[in-house]
C-alpha cells in the first residue's frame, strides 16, 4: 500500500526542506519549523520499531506479572491476550494495561524476601525497558 508511512514521513520532511528556504519566515516560524522537523524525524526513526518493542514487552510483562502478581492479589494476573498481533494501537494499549497492573503489583508487594526478590526482578525489567524503548 502506497504511500507507506515511511514514504509519507519522508515526503513531509522534504516539504519542510522547501519551506525552510523561504526568506519570509519569522524567527518564531523558523523555530516552529525546526521543532516540527525534529519531531517528524523522531517519529520516522521510531515508528517501525514500536510494534516489535511493545509485542516483546507485552510477553515479558505477562511472564513477570504471572510470577509476581500472586504475591499481592491473584486477580492482578493478566488474562490471556486477545490483542490482534499486527494492530499497533491495540498492542500499545495492551502494553499500557499491563504496565498499570505492574504498578499495582509494585505498590502492593509485601516486605518479605519474596516481595524483595519480585521488586528486584521488576526493577531489572523496567531498566531494560527504558534502555530498549525506541520512542
Amino acid at each position: 500500500m502506497h504511500p507507506t508511512v515511511d514514504e509519507q514521513l519522508t515526503g513531509a520532511l522534504r516539504l519542510l526542506d522547501v519551506l525552510e528556504t523561504e526568506d519570509e519566515l519569522s524567527t518564531g516560524g523558523q523555530e516552529v519549523l525546526t521543532n516540527v522537523r525534529r519531531l517528524l524525524g523522531k517519529v520516522q526513526r521510531s515508528w517501525a520499531a514500536q510494534l516489535p518493542f511493545h509485542t516483546t514487552d507485552n510477553a515479558e510483562l505477562t511472564t513477570l506479572l504471572n510470577r509476581t502478581a500472586p504475591l499481592v492479589d491473584p486477580g492482578l494476573v493478566p488474562e490471556d491476550d486477545a490483542t490482534p498481533p499486527l494492530d499497533a494501537v491495540a498492542v500499545a494499549t495492551r502494553n499500557a494495561e499491563l504496565r498499570a497492573l505492574l504498578s499495582r503489583v509494585v505498590t502492593g508487594l509485601p516486605r518479605t524476601p519474596e516481595g524483595d526478590a519480585a521488586r528486584a526482578e521488576i526493577g531489572d525489567h523496567l531498566r531494560h525497558r527504558v534502555d530498549t524503548d525506541p520512542t
